[in-house]
Order: C-alpha cells, then structure tokens, then sequence
C-alpha cells in the first residue's frame, strides 16, 4: 500500500510541476471562466430599458404587464431621440399623429431580435385597442426550474467549465502520463520497480480526479469571489459525476493515444478535439442557438453528457434520474475498460 500512495504522490507532484498539463488542467478553463463572466457581467439578468414619449397609457400599461421591458418617459419625441442618439438608450417608443413610431440604433445589431419582438407587441396591442378587441383566454407565465431558481447565462456558463476542465484534466492527462512518459522511458521505469500495472493505472485515476476536484475548487471560489455566483449543487450526485466523467474522459485520451503513437500528434488531435467540443457540443451556449444542420454534432461530443450531468447535479436540468445514473454508469465502465486495456498495452515489461 506504501508504493502505490509513493506512486500517487509521485504522480501529483509531476503533474503539478509540468506547466502545460496545469495549464489545461486548471487555468484553460478558469481562463474561459473569467472572459464569460466579464462579457455577461452579474448572476443576474436585467431588463431593457425602452424610452417612451407621448404615448397612450392603456399601452404603456399593456407593455408594463408583458414584464420583458422596463421603461423610462420623456416629455417629448425630441428629447428621446437625443437620448438614443447619445447611446443612453437602445429602444424608444412615441406616437406621432395617429402614427407609433419605434426608434432603435440601427448600428447595434444585438437589439435587432428584441427591436421585432416589441414591435409583434405592439402592434397586437394596438390591434386590440382599436378593434375593441374582447379578451376570451387568459395567459400567464409561471417561471420553474428544478432548484427553485432560473439558470442565468452566466451560470450555463459556469457548469459548461467545469465540464470542459474534466474533459482537459482526463483527457490530455492520459497523453502526457502514456505518452510522452513511455517516450521518455519514465514508464519503463515504473515497470521496472516491479509495481503492478493495476495499481500503475489506479495511481494515475486517482491523481487525475484529484485534480478534477481541484479544478473545481479553484473555479467555484473565483466564480464566487469575482461575480458572487452561488449554485444550489446536489453534492453527491456533483461528486460522483467527477468520478466517474473524469475516468470517461481519461478513456478518450488513451484511445487517441493508442490511434496516434507520437505523444505530439496525440496532443495536437486532443487539442483540436477540445475546441471543437467547446464550441459545438452545448457547453457555453444551448445546442438549440446553433445552426440545425450542425447540431448532431453535439450528440456525439462526449462533453455535452458532461455538461448535462453537472447541470442536471445543480438543478437547471431535467434529467431523469435512471439517464443520469446510466450516464454516469456507461462513463466509469468506459474509464475503467480502457485503463485495463492501457495497462496491458502499455504497461508490459520490455
């Protein structure tokens, strides 16, 4: 037992000193962490602001009630339109003659999706008013999740890091221990002190999940400490999907490391691997904003089930409780399939 914590022990410290396995392991993500979080800002999410001026009442109490908009008055056209024009509002509403006018900054495209929705509003609005409309359905909206609490942008975001910090941790750890290690004859040496390759590849789970918890710690106390976000975690269930996804991941590495033998070439397909997965598997952003004839794609990124498991552990996703168990469950089977093939394959004395 002495050996294989010399051998963890040993592990730890090489990959806490080899810079670019730290880097992938632990600040690559970080890095995204506070990129995402300084662009959409706060854990919160806020309402537009509309301008609006000389507008009826009945209508400004019909937006008022559809809750997507808060809106500030101006005592007239011209001093709202100086407002846009200076950049301290996006969107102004006002009524010329028996004419509404809807006023936007063209050049910011960001408004253009919220500039149609207010204008479909409107318009219903004024429809309704003019015809004397009779209200025969009642609509209302109730908001729910399964913490109790909406999932803003930036968390989606937060949960989708610490997936791609399992995905880096598992899988370029595996080219670098089984890689570049039998290249430089470290793993020769191993063998050589007559420690078995079970307890090699054990050693090497553990370390790897060890920095999978670490990872993690550094994310949440930065997420907390610079943009106050504080996930309702189901702690178990969090815990077990670094497991187990951590071994999953660690299977992906060793199978590029069997296909490519130079430890390099292995390292270069990961790290394509990596950006693809970031961007194409629904890590940062909901599959549904991609284009349709892209979105198989992330059905097949072993991150996306990652992902889906540290969200549905938090509570922003419904996932059904035999799914989540049968994720989890196919991840470890893979981890622990491929480590015997890795120590049979990689591990026989010369």
């Amino acid at each position: 037992m002495s050996e294989f914590f010399s051998l963890v022990k040993l592990l730890f410290l090489d990959s806490a000193r080899n810079r670019l396995e730290m880097f992938f392991s632990v600040l690559f993500p970080v890095v995204f962490l506070i990129i995402f979080g300084f662009v959409f800002g706060s854990t919160s999410e806020s309402a537009r602001t509309v301008g609006v001026a000389l507008l009826d009442e009945d209508v400004v109490k019909e937006l008022e009630g559809v809750g997507k908009w808060r809106f500030k008055f101006f005592s007239d056209r011209e001093a709202l339109v100086s407002a846009i024009q200076k950049g301290e509002l996006s969107i102004g509403l006002t009524m010329n003659g028996s004419d509404m006018e809807l006023l936007y900054n063209e050049r910011n495209t960001n408004i253009l999706g919220e500039v149609k929705m207010l204008q479909i509003v409107v318009k219903n609005l004024l429809e309704k008013k003019l015809n004397n409309a009779r209200s025969y359905f009642t609509i209302s909206r109730m908001d729910h999740s399964p913490s109790g609490k909406q999932i803003t942008t930036f968390e989606y975001i937060l949960t989708g890091v610490i997936a791609i910090s399992v995905l880096s941790n598992g899988m370029f750890s595996m080219i670098t221990v089984f890689g570049s290690y039998r290249k430089k004859g470290v793993l020769r040496r191993i063998i050589l002190t007559c420690v078995k390759p079970l307890k090699i590849v054990s050693a090497v789970a553990l370390v790897r999940i060890l920095m999978s918890f670490a990872s993690l710690t550094v994310t949440l106390i930065l997420a907390r400490l610079f943009f106050n976000a504080s996930i309702p975690f189901d702690w178990f269930k969090l815990v077990l999907t670094l497991v187990f996804s951590t071994l999953g991941m660690m299977a992906l590495g060793l199978l590029l490391t069997a296909i490519f033998k130079q430890p390099q070439a292995a390292s270069n397909a990961a790290s394509l691997l990596n950006t693809i997965m970031m961007f194409f598997a629904g890590v940062y952003f909901p599959v549904h904003w991609m284009p349709s004839y892209v979105r198989w794609l992330a059905y097949v990124l072993p991150v996306k089930y990652v992902a889906d498991l540290v969200r549905a552990s938090a509570g922003y996703v419904l996932l059904d409780g035999h799914i989540f168990w049968a994720i989890n469950a196919f991840f470890l089977v893979l981890g622990l399939a491929m480590l015997t093939v890795a120590a049979n394959l990689f591990l026989k004395p010369e």
